[in-house]
């Protein structure tokens, strides 16, 4: 993605083109307000985080979710994309604790 793009959230993710000033598109599916967006570095992913309990991956290209991580029991307070390998590290506890779910099925989506 270019230089141009800026992400705006609560529930539902938006997809801006800050120089135009204008929303390109919305990504709905969260339930709760979204912590945290990340782009992928190679792939048309979006990884975002959310108080509702679930990570979302989305293919920006498409604009659909192409996979749901659930299991937290708190808010998902940070997810990211590692930068070589397909694995998301994500934290939802109030300490912090850092884990790592790794998502081989997105190499099919791409």
């Amino acid at each position: 993605m270019g230089g141009d793009w800026d992400l705006c959230f609560s529930t539902h993710l938006q997809v801006w083109n800050y120089k135009l000033r204008r929303c390109l598109f919305t990504l709905l599916g969260h339930l709760d307000y979204i912590r945290t967006v990340s782009f992928h570095s190679e792939h048309p992913w979006i990884v975002s985080a959310s108080d509702d309990q679930t990570i979302r991956i989305w293919n920006w290209q498409s604009r659909t979710c192409v996979s749901v991580l659930t299991g937290h029991n708190h808010y998902v307070m940070c997810a990211l994309f590692h930068p070589k390998d397909d694995l998301v590290s994500h934290s939802s506890s109030p300490l912090r604790r850092v884990t790592n779910s790794g998502i081989p099925r997105l190499l099919a989506v791409g």
